[in-house]
C-alpha cells in the first residue's frame, strides 16, 4: 500500500498499479476466460443515414481478437410473453476485464467516455452480443484498471446486414430444433 503523506518511500502509485496488473493477469490465466472482441470499423461500413442499416457491404468489424477477461456472466434469457410479439428470448452478457487487456484491442479512455464502443461486438458462447455499457470498476489516480462490460444477445434478424457474423445468423428455432 502507498503512503498516505508526501514522502516518497517504495510502493509508489506506478508499483502499485503494476502490482494489481500482475495479479490480475495471473487470476485470469488460472481462472479467467476469454470472449472474441470486434471493434466497428467506421470507415468501411456503409449505413442505411434514415435505419442505421448496413446497406452494400453493411457494417464492416476489426477482429476477432480474442482477449483474455478475468470472469465472464452469460444470463439465458426466459420466455417470458411479449404480449402482441409473442414469445422473445434475449440473454445478457456481463464481461470484467483487465484495463489493459482491453486496451490491446484499441478501446481507449476515450472510446469508454464518449460511448464510441456501443457498435462493438462481442462472441462468447456462438453467440453475438451488442455492448450497451461498460463502467470502470477499479481506478487508481483516475486511471482505469478494471472494466465491466455489459451486452444483450443479437438475434439472427439483427445480423442480416452484417457479413462477418454471417454462421451466427442461422436461427436455430427455424431449423425445428
Amino acid at each position: 500500500m502507498g503512503r498516505l503523506d508526501f514522502k516518497r518511500g517504495r510502493f509508489t502509485v506506478g508499483a502499485e498499479t503494476r502490482s494489481i496488473e500482475k495479479g490480475l493477469r495471473g487470476y485470469q490465466s488460472v481462472a479467467g476466460d476469454s470472449v472474441d472482441y470486434y471493434r466497428f470499423h467506421h470507415e468501411l461500413s456503409v449505413e442505411d443515414p434514415v435505419y442505421d442499416e448496413g446497406t452494400g457491404v453493411g457494417r464492416v468489424f476489426h477482429g476477432p481478437f480474442s482477449v483474455p477477461v478475468l470472469h465472464v456472466v452469460h444470463l439465458q434469457g426466459d420466455d417470458r410473453a411479449g404480449g402482441t410479439q409473442g414469445f422473445y428470448t434475449n440473454d445478457t452478457l456481463a464481461v470484467t476485464a483487465g484495463w489493459r487487456q482491453m486496451a490491446r484491442v484499441g478501446l481507449t479512455r476515450t472510446d469508454v467516455r464518449t460511448n464510441a464502443y456501443l457498435r462493438d461486438r462481442i462472441v462468447y458462447d456462438e453467440k453475438v452480443f451488442r455492448i450497451e455499457r461498460m463502467t470502470a470498476l477499479g481506478q487508481i489516480r483516475r486511471a482505469d484498471l478494471i472494466l465491466q462490460i455489459e451486452g444483450t444477445q443479437l438475434k439472427a434478424d439483427e445480423l442480416v446486414d452484417d457479413a462477418q457474423f454471417a454462421p451466427y445468423a442461422i436461427d436455430p428455432n427455424a431449423l425445428g430444433s
